[in-house]
């Protein structure tokens, strides 16, 4: 399948934590951001193009990865952030949460995500 050059279907978490809320939601023709805050903490959910320039910075970082239904995601923890990366229906996504956020609650944001309505 060829990756769309803008974003076509724009996709969304579909389970919040309790405590958050959405904060805001905004789109161009290459990303979308979803922030979702609980008032100290926030939950922010990106997707891109494939082409869209879009960095892994994994300097002085703890990278790893780990694997849910044949996907691979890459979780990079800096500045007491969680940041997690990963590929799927021709977008790139990245998801960042705050460093206490574990890693099951990390997996269901991320097996949550569905098309926005």
């Amino acid at each position: 399948t060829k990756s769309p050059s803008e974003i076509e279907t724009v996709y969304t978490l579909g389970y919040v934590p309790d405590g958050y809320e959405l904060e805001s939601f905004e789109i161009n023709k290459v990303v979308s951001t979803t922030v979702l805050s609980d008032g100290e903490n926030k939950i922010i959910f990106h997707q891109h193009i494939l082409d869209s320039e879009f960095g892994l910075d994994n300097e002085n970082t703890n990278c790893q990865y780990i694997y849910m239904h044949d996907m691979k995601i890459a979780i990079i923890e800096k500045h007491n952030k969680k940041t997690l990366f990963w590929n799927a229906d021709g977008y790139a996504f990245k998801l960042i949460v705050d460093i206490d956020i574990s890693e099951d609650e990390s997996i269901m944001l991320i097996s949550s995500v569905i098309e926005k309505n």
